[in-house]
């Protein structure tokens, strides 16, 4: 595992946003509507829409649900975001909370969810998680590896959930990126090297008290804005609990699953001729394909398959894979021949207007 501590130095100070005088007025409506423009790039990258997981204990999502769900309810409601939480799989220790909404929303939640993780679970566990993604990658903290706190009673770790692509990205050329976050919140963060089971996504670990960790998320989440890379994420298969089979045990109960992300526009080419294709798949493979619609992005399909022999699921998983790689690339060539098509129609459209304002030459 990877650790990287923060930067021996204070911490940049918050901006702070200039205040208007409620006794200044705008007459000129040319000034109103420039000053409408300039603001409206900041309006815009504030209001667009995240989504982003993190890997919860089973005492932790019970302490965030609350009695009758009144919590979660309560986090909802005060930050407008959705909130979803998996549900219990028999076996795992594990739970993934999903939340949706703007950037400043769900940064604001990840930072009430710390405090009610503070609030509510004051003892760490006797023993270590059997699942080692729970358990914490950094070493006890100290008042030496932060420049401001003052304290370490608030201090607390959370775990984002994030592809592999996207860790890339925040740890950046040479690590500055992911330096920088660490020096600029006065956070302790770390990145684990190794997947989530059967996944390509890992767990980003952010330390400090709840204030400075949603400024670090608020910053993340801006990076991954920024930085949106769809098509490398396409085939990034996502993380779900589950039980791993232990070797030699019967597999007869034991059920395995694989999930490819489809977008939409090619869900009815992947499944074929009234679902030929699909079909095909589950009798050559003996695995079952269940298709829904993707709440974290509206524009892919979840095709989820699921087995009782992991050789069978991972068989149906490639060959989904592979036939999803040649329906992006015959999406691609159509598109490339079509726009080309368009230019030459256009090219020759032109050469016949130009022919038909020559002059024509007349003999006599």
């Amino acid at each position: 595992m990877t650790e990287t501590t923060p930067i021996e130095t204070a911490p940049l100070s918050e901006e702070q946003q200039p205040v208007s005088s409620p006794e200044t007025t705008t007459t000129d409506s040319g000034s109103e509507q420039e000053q409408e423009q300039e603001q409206s790039p900041a309006t815009s990258a504030s209001n667009n829409i995240v989504t982003l997981k993190l890997l919860l204990s089973l005492a932790e999502s019970a302490a965030i649900i609350g009695l009758k769900g009144a919590r979660i309810q309560e986090l909802k409601s005060t930050n407008h975001v959705n909130i979803n939480i998996s549900e219990k799989v028999p076996g795992c220790s594990d739970r993934i909370l999903t939340c949706k909404g703007t950037l400043s929303g769900v940064a604001n939640t990840i930072k009430d969810i710390t405090v009610v993780l503070n609030k509510e679970i004051t003892t760490p566990a006797d023993k270590p998680s059997t699942f080692q993604f729970l358990n914490s990658k950094m070493a006890e903290p100290t008042l030496s590896d932060f420049q401001t706190l003052e304290t370490l009673d608030h201090v607390r770790s959370v775990r984002l959930i994030l592809s592999n692509v996207k860790i890339s990205t925040i740890i950046g050329k040479q690590a500055a990126t992911f330096k920088k976050i660490c020096h600029d919140n006065d956070v302790r963060m770390v990145a684990t090297r190794n997947f989530l089971p059967d996944s390509r996504e890992r767990i980003l670990e952010i330390q400090s008290d709840p204030e400075h960790i949603k400024k670090a998320v608020l910053d993340i989440l801006e990076i991954i804005t920024d930085n949106s890379n769809t098509a490398l994420e396409l085939n990034e298969r996502i993380y779900t609990p589950h039980v791993g089979r232990a070797p030699n045990a019967s597999h007869s109960n034991q059920q395995y699953q694989a999930v490819v992300m489809v977008p939409e526009y090619l869900v009815g080419a992947m499944m074929g001729h009234g679902g030929s294709r699909i079909a095909n798949l589950r009798k050559f493979t003996k695995t079952s394909v269940k298709i829904e619609k993707n709440e974290e992005d509206e524009t892919k399909r979840k095709f989820t398959i699921l087995g009782n022999v992991e050789k069978n699921v991972k068989s149906a998983e490639t060959m989904m894979m592979r036939n999803l790689d040649a329906e992006i690339e015959r999406h691609h060539e159509r598109r490339s021949h079509d726009e080309n098509k368009n230019e030459n129609d256009k090219s020759e459209t032109t050469t016949a207007e130009e022919t038909s304002n020559k002059p024509i030459a007349v003999e006599f």
